[in-house]
Parts: structure tokens; C-alpha cells; sequence
């Protein structure tokens, strides 16, 4: 079963935000454009499943007292790559190369230097100007701790060609916490398609396991984005720091309407973790970046209402 990537005309005069359905794919390998995408077996989801329940239960008796440990953690870090680097985006963004040549340790200990970071006007475009993470690897160094808190990262970024952009969080690298984010452009020109996934990280095989994905509608009404191959994404991924994770934003532009996925089998981590973003294949610009730690919204994915409106402003 797949998902629809269009939206006929009569959904979107009805509503501004399109609920998207996630599918699941039991230990299935799915192959766009020869990116092989490995999906989690039913008995892989059974156990996390297991897991995050009682992980949940432990959550919920500890979090009074964590909540007033953790009352005085902030953390609101705002990045436009479109604009000259500054000496704070050192200190807590840092990209790294991703050749496959060299280690994970080695590469943390080789960050490009930050005139090596951008890419202004690639292709003579300015909508692609920003942070490449290109077959790039970039860590937010400072730690991240969401046992008490809910978590946001609103990122606007650019896909061009056939590209993904993945984003990596509650990591240490090689934790069964670990979920990851991908979003997936195909095709060219007028036949473009993205396609977003939720996975874990399969710590026997030590690769990605795919849970659930969905298509995310596009709309492709620029001619300049259609002749040179590229779409824009602004999005907020809204980790609530317990068993809920949601996806929600806008695709070139079109802010009237919002997409809005949510998935809702991870594991909740309580320790201290690194937020990582990788680019694959073309090009993957990254234009702006907001990181906030902030209060955890209560029960409000239980809520269907709550996916009828727009979560929040992106930029």
C-alpha cells in the first residue's frame, strides 16, 4: 500500500493541513532510484514496542522529580546559513566530512573549517545557498537531555536532484534509542516526489530499520524549481520526549498548506544525546536551523484534534 502524493482539489479547499497516513512494510527492502531503504521486521516492532512501554513506566514515575532537576535547562540555538558565519555557530554546530574512508572517530576529529561549510548561489540560484551537507556529517555538540522536556527543530533545506536529508536524534551513536528522520526526493522535473520515513537503528545488523513511511504532497508551481530539479522544505519535527515524535510543514513555499505526520514508536531516553543531520547522494542545502528545548505538551497527540491545525510557525 502506498501513499497518494497528490491531493485532489476539493481536500485542499476543505483544509489547510493534510493529516498523512504512515504505512508499515514488514522486513521489506524497498529500492528508489537505487537507494536501498531496509524496513524492520514485525518481531523488531513488537519489541520496541515492549520496550517503550516500560520505559514509559519508569518515565512516568521519576519525572516529578526529574522536572525540578531539569527546571533550569534552556536551550534555544538559531542558525541562518544563508547569511556570514559567526563564532557562536562553531560552538555548538560543527560539520564533518563523511567519506567513507575514514572512521567515526576520525571524523569527529577532522570538522571542516567553517569557510568550508557553505555553498552561496550553487548553480548561480539563490535558493540554494546555505550549510552543504552533501555527503557531509553535522553534530550539534551541545548536549541534549528530553527525559523531562519535549524538544523542537524547525530547519528549512533544500533537496536537489535525488537526495535525502536525515536527521538523527536521541543518539549516542549506536543506542537502541537511537530514530531517525529521512526525507527522500525522486524524480525529476515535473515528476518529483518526496517521500518521508521514521526509523530505529538496528544495533545487530548496525544499519537503519525503517518503521513507517508516507508521501509527503508537493506542489510544483515554480518553473525555476521544476528545470532545475530541486525542492524547498521547511518543517518542524516536535519530539515530545516520550513515545511521540510529529513531522509537520510546508513544501515550496506553500503556506497555506501544512502537511502533518506523526509517529509514535520510540523509545524514551533519558540520558544526554547528540542531535546529527547526514546528507546523501546530490545536493542537500540546509538554509536555516532552530534547536529549542521546551515544555512537554501533555497528552495532545491522544488528542485527533490536535492534528487539525498547524502546529506551529516554522521561521
Amino acid at each position: 500500500m502506498t501513499a497518494k502524493f497528490y491531493v485532489p482539489a476539493d481536500k485542499y479547499e476543505q483544509s489547510d493541513v493534510i493529516e498523512l497516513p504512515t504505512y508499515f512494510h514488514e522486513d521489506l527492502t524497498f529500492d528508489v532510484n537505487q537507494t536501498k531503504l531496509k524496513f524492520a521486521s514485525q518481531k523488531q516492532v513488537d519489541d520496541l514496542n515492549l520496550k517503550s512501554q516500560s520505559r514509559l513506566k519508569e518515565q512516568k514515575k521519576k519525572v516529578t522529580g526529574w522536572l525540578s532537576s531539569d527546571r533550569d535547562l534552556t536551550f534555544d540555538a538559531y542558525f541562518d546559513f544563508t547569511l556570514p558565519s559567526d563564532a557562536e555557530q562553531a560552538e555548538v554546530f560543527q560539520v564533518f566530512s563523511s567519506s567513507t574512508q575514514e572512521s567515526e572517530k576520525n571524523r569527529e576529529e577532522l570538522p571542516l573549517a567553517k569557510n568550508a561549510w557553505k555553498v552561496n548561489n550553487m548553480k548561480n540560484i539563490p535558493q540554494l545557498s546555505g550549510c552543504d551537507l552533501t555527503q557531509r556529517v553535522a553534530k550539534v555538540l551541545k548536549p541534549i537531555n528530553i527525559r523531562s522536556r519535549a524538544f523542537t527543530i524547525n530547519i528549512n533545506f533544500v533537496l536537489c536532484g535525488e537526495s535525502s536529508l536525515n536527521i538523527i536524534t536521541r543518539s549516542k551513536q549506536d543506542n537502541e534509542e537511537t530514530t531517525v528522520i529521512k526525507f527522500l526526493k525522486t524524480g525529476k522535473g515535473a515528476e518529483q516526489r518526496l517521500f518521508l520515513y521514521f526509523g530505529i537503528l538496528d544495533r545487530k545488523n548496525k544499519d537503519v530499520a525503517y518503521i513507517k513511511r508516507t508521501e509527503v504532497p508537493i506542489m510544483l508551481t515554480d518553473e525555476l524549481q521544476i528545470k532545475n530539479n530541486f525542492l524547498e522544505v521547511s518543517c518542524s519535527i516536535h519530539d515530545n520526549g516520550d513515545q511521540f515524535l510529529v513531522v509537520s510543514g510546508e513544501i515550496n513555499g506553500c503556506s497555506r498548506y501544512h502537511f502533518k505526520a506523526k509517529y509514535e514508536q520510540i523509545i524514551p531516553y533519558f540520558e544526554d544525546f547528540n542531535l546529527y543531520m547526514f546528507g546523501e547522494k546530490d545536493n542537500v542545502i540546509v538554509k536555516k536551523l532552530r534547536l529549542k528545548l521546551i515544555h512537554r505538551e501533555r497528552d495532545m497527540f491522544m488528542d485527533p484534534r490536535m492534528m487539525q491545525g498547524k502546529c506551529c510557525s516554522i521561521f
